[in-house]
């Protein structure tokens, strides 16, 4: 029987607002009782009176074999290499120091905003964060370079988070100004959710009406921070239980032999959470608005533009040029990128399956289901599915 490894966690404080910090470790801990042999070690001194540590130098002492951390300094790295530890980490900024990292796309983050924005009809985006945080600038990057694919231009709002309440007061000054000045509606990617609250707080102050003048979407789906407003705020969701999960076994791998990544893993987003700051349609097009309400309405059935011109009282030629006119995309692209959005919230229901999911979701079949959803993913749905749900 393999022998039982103790693993240190150090993913900082828990804070009750810290989502995603408490996400990965779900991940870290459904791997550790379903695939590893391992005792964690935690640096808190409300746990056990053997295996807590409070200091990093305690490790050697407990036998420990490796670490998951989310924060380093020079100090603590040093300590970890001369214990020999193996180490692997869930954040972004650590990368530089060779550790193998393992966390969320943020780029890809940033791409699914954008184009959550774009089949929404907006022509006017903007992004808070702050371009000297690793994973902000990720997220400007990817939400940018998907608005400028399709010709738009997004306007950056630089914002780093402070507690000092006269730089508040300042900020929400200088912010409130951005957001009246923009062309409406204005919609606004913002690198977190906390960031998002302040958007919507701003813009109710400046008599801005959500989401019809201003769209904001959050990241990280903070239930706390999202489910609180009024009106609810829409966030990307990353997938950091599967963060954590991705890390505890790549550390067992590498202690069992194996040599780090090159490069770090990088875990895609859950989705896109839509609340009500997005729930909107900045279509002035009166034909592509109604058509993007009879796809939502009628998605499980066939139809392409010549369906809906006839739904609609206009001709099929209409119903396409309007749509690359005002979209950028096709109709049936549209219709594609709409059916996987709602399969991919069905997969989670491990009660359907694929062939029911397709047929739900309006697809021809469960083949061309699985192909369509291969090619926008790079998974097939039972892959996704088992990704989703892992250990189970």
């Amino acid at each position: 029987m393999p022998r039982l490894r103790r693993i240190a966690l150090d993913l900082g404080s828990m804070h009750f607002l810290e989502s995603t910090r408490a996400n990965a470790y779900r991940g870290v801990l459904r791997y550790a009782q379903t695939r590893g042999r391992w005792q964690l070690l935690l640096n808190d001194h409300h746990f056990s009176l053997l295996g807590k540590y409070r200091e990093l130098s305690d490790l050697a002492r407990l036998g420990a074999e490796g670490i998951i951390l989310s924060y380093a300094n020079a100090e603590k790295l040093a300590t970890i290499r001369r214990l020999g530890l193996k180490a692997i980490t869930v954040a972004s900024d650590l990368t530089a120091e060779g550790i193998p990292s393992v966390f969320s796309d943020d780029a890809q983050a940033g791409r699914l905003a954008a184009g959550h924005f774009l089949e929404r009809g907006f022509r006017s985006f903007g992004f808070i964060g702050s371009k000297e945080v690793p994973w902000d600038l990720t997220r400007w990057r990817g939400f940018a370079s998907a608005l400028e694919a399709q010709g738009q231009e997004p306007a950056h709002f630089e914002s780093r988070h402070s507690a000092d309440p006269a730089l508040g007061r300042r900020k929400a000054a200088r912010l409130a100004k951005w957001l009246r000045s923009a062309a409406k509606p204005f919609a606004v990617y913002c690198s977190d959710d906390t960031h998002a609250f302040q958007v919507l707080d701003c813009a109710r102050r400046a008599g801005l009406a959500v989401p019809q003048e201003v769209a904001i979407l959050g990241t990280d789906n903070n239930l706390l921070i999202c489910g609180s407003t009024t009106p609810t705020l829409s966030s990307v969701e990353p997938d950091a239980v599967q963060v954590g999960y991705r890390a505890a076994q790549l550390l067992d791998e590498i202690l069992a032999g194996a040599d780090p990544p090159a490069a770090p893993i990088l875990v895609p987003p859950r989705g896109i959470e839509t609340r009500q700051s997005t729930d909107v349609l900045a279509i002035a097009d009166p034909v592509v608005s109604r058509a993007l309400h009879f796809i939502g309405e009628h998605l499980a059935e066939a139809h392409g533009a010549t369906e809906i011109g006839l739904a609609l009282g206009v001709s099929r030629r209409t119903v396409e040029s309007r749509f690359r006119e005002h979209l950028g995309r096709s109709v049936n692209e549209t219709v594609r990128a709409r059916r996987l959005d709602r399969a991919r919230g069905l997969l989670l229901d491990p009660l359907l399956s694929i062939q029911e999911i397709a047929a739900l979701c309006g697809f021809q079949s469960a083949a061309y289901f699985c192909t369509s959803f291969r090619r926008a993913t790079g998974l097939s749905p039972t892959e996704w599915r088992a990704r989703e749900r892992p250990g189970d």
